[in-house]
C-alpha cells in the first residue's frame, strides 16, 4: 500500500482527480481508523466548516470524499471485470436493477450473492473502523457518509429477492 486517501486530497487538484486517484488503487490504500483521522483533518483544511459557520457546499464536499473511499474499500475483492459495473450501482441506485440484470446474465444469482457477501463484509469492517473515531465533526463525515451504503445493501438485497421471486435467474 502507498499514498492514504489524506495524502492523495493534499496533492489532488480537485475532486475529480481525488476521485480518479483513488479509483485507481482499487481499494488498495490504508483506510483504518487513525487514517480516516487524517482524511478528516485535510477534507476540513481544504473545506473548512465549522459548527458556528456552516458551508453547505464544503459539507457535501466532505460527504464526497469519504462516500468514494467508502466505496472503495467495499469494492475490494470484487473482480475486475465487475469491478465498475458493481461500482456504479452502488455508486448510482437509479440503475441497480439494469445493474443487477447484467450481473444476472454474466456470473448468475450465485455470484451475485457471493458480491454481496463480500460487500457487506467489507461494509461492516469499515464501519468498525468508523466506530473508533472519537466524535466529533470527523466521525460525523464518515457515520454520513457510510449511511447511504447500508441503505443501498438494503435495497439491493430486497431487489435480489424479487430476482428469486420472479423466477427471473439462471
Amino acid at each position: 500500500m502507498g499514498s492514504t486517501p489524506a495524502d492523495i486530497l493534499e496533492s489532488a487538484a480537485g475532486y475529480d482527480d481525488f476521485r480518479d486517484k483513488i479509483i485507481s488503487l482499487a481499494g488498495d490504500f490504508p483506510f483504518e481508523t487513525e487514517h480516516m483521522l487524517l482524511l478528516g483533518r485535510v477534507i476540513f483544511l481544504r473545506f473548512p466548516d465549522t459548527s458556528d459557520d456552516r458551508n453547505m457546499e464544503h459539507i457535501r464536499m466532505g460527504y464526497r470524499i469519504v462516500r468514494v473511499c467508502i466505496l472503495e474499500k467495499i469494492l475490494e475483492s470484487i473482480d475486475g471485470d465487475h469491478r465498475e459495473m458493481v461500482r456504479r450501482m452502488l455508486d448510482d441506485m437509479a440503475i441497480m436493477d439494469i445493474a443487477l440484470n447484467d450481473l444476472l446474465k454474466n456470473i448468475g444469482p450465485d455470484g451475485i450473492e457471493k458480491y454481496r457477501r463480500i460487500v457487506s463484509g467489507n461494509l461492516d469492517l469499515v464501519r468498525a473502523a468508523i466506530d473508533g473515531l472519537p466524535r466529533g465533526m470527523i466521525k460525523e463525515r464518515f457515520v454520513g457518509g457510510i449511511s447511504k451504503f447500508y441503505n443501498l445493501m438494503y435495497i439491493l438485497s430486497n431487489a435480489m429477492d424479487h430476482l428469486k421471486t420472479s423466477g427471473n435467474n439462471r
